[in-house]
């Protein structure tokens, strides 16, 4: 049966166990979630001895984990079974389990974690899937829904979090929700219980430099802002560690990519740019002043330079690949 993640964690919390979990899917931070509660907390410490076992994908076949799991639990109700990297298993090698899954034992709490992607449905045991296990696809939520989650998760963790600060995690993070979740985490530690955790909260616990970032470097580029832009990128030249150029053109290129697809799909207000680049409309105004100092022949220009300057940066035809002075020769070109 497909279920959702927040009914499958309550009925768990309550210790209502089925025989299969099947959790798959490209986010794994539900994934995780759901198997280490049952991990931590359906058995006790004492159980836990006899009656669990973690294995993982790469050193186990179908037919390990049928037998193991055919077993019955030695001084307890049940037994627990967790395949981790399930995903390493191929999908044509489950013909084993399809008779387990028809007729699993109700004392084995078989928990199978598939991430990264969703096995192939047009096997056997892929259709089986749905109808014989509690079934939970966790996929990759938007960056546009990010803020949102990322609000939702501190009102459940006791935190309060201002939408800047919201908004900025999730930009300067991206979609990342196991990471986005520790930091939040360390910020429960860090944070005077009861103070709002605002942008400035955010970049001093992060080790996120307020002014001096790529997300800034992409706005003052596109506000045409030549004065910050070469503040920035002065900053980043003496700072190349903790500023690697790859990432500086990664968040860059996609900041043009966005303002291409802006451009292209005729946006002219915050709520179609927003819809158009899947940004917050809270986002959606400085994407609006970009697309203005930016025609589009201009960002076409832009996206091609990037990538030249991504080559150079590797060393591809070019003998001095100095991050500061590549950085600095790109600037001028965008801005001029």
């Amino acid at each position: 049966m497909k279920k959702d993640f927040a009914s499958t964690l309550k009925e768990i919390k309550s210790k209502i166990f089925h025989p299969i979990y099947f959790l798959e899917g490209d986010e794994p931070y539900y994934i995780d979630l759901l198997s280490s509660y049952i991990e931590d907390h359906a058995l006790s410490d004492s159980e836990k001895s006899f009656n669990q076992h973690v294995i993982y994908g790469k050193d186990v076949t179908p037919l390990q984990i049928r037998e193991l799991a055919s077993g019955y639990p030695m001084l307890g109700n049940y037994q627990v079974i967790i395949v981790k990297e399930a995903q390493s298993i191929r999908a044509d090698a489950w013909e084993p389990m399809e008779h387990y899954l028809q007729k699993p034992l109700k004392t084995t709490i078989l928990v199978i974690c598939h991430k990264y992607k969703s096995i192939d449905k047009r096997t056997r045991f892929g259709k089986m899937i749905t109808e014989h296990t509690v079934h939970l696809v966790s996929k990759k939520i938007y960056e546009s829904e990010l803020p949102d989650w990322i609000l939702r998760y501190a009102h459940e963790e006791k935190l309060k979090l201002t939408e800047e600060a919201a908004m900025l995690l999730a930009e300067f993070i991206g979609n990342d929700l196991s990471r986005i979740a520790s930091e939040l985490k360390k910020l429960l530690i860090n944070i005077p219980e009861g103070k709002t955790i605002d942008a400035n909260d955010i970049s001093s616990n992060i080790g996120m430099n307020r002014e001096y970032n790529s997300f800034e470097l992409n706005r003052a580029l596109g506000e045409k802002n030549v004065l910050k832009a070469n503040r920035i990128i002065q900053y980043f030249g003496s700072n190349q560690k903790a500023n690697p150029m790859v990432m500086t053109l990664g968040t860059m290129f996609s900041y043009f990519q966005k303002i291409y697809v802006a451009h292209v799909s005729r946006a002219t207000d915050k709520n179609a740019v927003a819809q158009a680049i899947g940004v917050s409309p809270y986002f959606a105004g400085e994407y609006l002043t970009a697309m203005r100092n930016f025609p589009l022949p201009k960002v076409e220009y832009v996206l091609q330079t990037i990538s030249e300057y991504d080559l150079k940066s590797k060393g591809v035809n070019i003998a001095n690949n100095d991050s500061g002075e590549l950085l600095r020769e790109l600037i001028y070109k965008i801005l001029h």
